[in-house]
């Protein structure tokens, strides 16, 4: 019997020897379900995302740039703040009207000599309004700056007045001397300032500040003529300016613009 009892236990532990043991999961193996993404892709969430570029998740997973302002290189860049920042990002950009996204400040650009036009101001000449320097006949002469004096007036669909001003005269000064007496002229006729395709000449109440003016070249022997937006890029050539003695050196309104590299 003890031999048969021997017998026995050997074979049961044979048999439990051949039992097939399944190894333990790896804990560190990769999720079958996990998304995968090609570099430079990331997985952020359910998506595939480029940190270079996206907006939402720029350098890295929910690291959003503010509203206007772009992903460029993994950083949140302020790519349209100033002709020079769309140029520098973007270096087949063209002379034209543009906006920053950041704020919807628009201005014109001219890009081929690098000048940036903010804004037309209609000021008494002798109260430059702060940072902005007089138009003249001679800046109009000159294509570049005559494209930059229309680019803008067009996006403000004329000249506004920062501060109300009150003039004793309307021809628009060509130049800041207070004893001077040159006036712009366009086609050899005088120009004046108008508000709504009405010459306004030197008005009862003054000029109102926040309120968008044109000009006019208005002969007082023909119709006149108002600038009104959009002027064709052509428009100093139909209306070519040039400055001439005859305004009285009293208080009279004149062109300012603010521009810079």
């Amino acid at each position: 019997m003890r031999e048969l009892a021997w017998a026995l236990a050997l074979s049961s532990a044979a048999a439990c020897g051949n039992v097939a043991v399944k190894a333990d999961a790896n804990a560190d193996a990769p999720d079958p379900d996990a998304l995968v993404c090609t570099a430079p892709q990331l997985a952020c969430g359910s998506t595939c995302v480029n940190p270079m570029t996206d907006v939402e998740h720029c350098g890295a997973c929910d690291v959003a740039c503010v509203n206007g302002v772009d992903c460029l290189g993994g950083h949140c860049t302020d790519t349209t703040a100033s002709c020079f920042a769309i140029k520098q990002f973007n270096p087949a950009a063209t002379d034209g009207p543009y906006t920053h996204k950041l704020d919807g400040t628009k201005f014109y650009c001219d890009m081929t000599n690098m000048m940036q036009y903010d804004a037309l101001a209609l000021a008494l000449f002798t109260a430059p309004p702060a940072g902005f320097t007089q138009v003249t006949a001679a800046d109009l002469q000159n294509p570049a700056s005559a494209a930059g004096f229309i680019g803008i007036y067009n996006l403000q669909t004329g000249v506004t007045v920062p501060t109300a001003f009150s003039s004793t005269n309307c021809c628009l000064k060509n130049d800041l001397t207070p004893a001077g007496t040159v006036m712009l002229f366009l086609a050899g006729m005088d120009v004046y300032p108008a508000l709504n395709n009405v010459k306004m000449c030197s008005p009862a109440g003054g000029y109102l500040a926040g309120t968008i003016y044109q000009i006019v070249e208005a002969p007082d022997t023909a119709a006149p003529n108002f600038a009104n937006a959009p002027l064709p890029a052509n428009y100093f050539t139909m209306f070519p300016a040039s400055a001439t003695a005859g305004c009285g050196a009293s208080a009279n309104p004149a062109l300012f613009w603010k521009r810079h590299p």
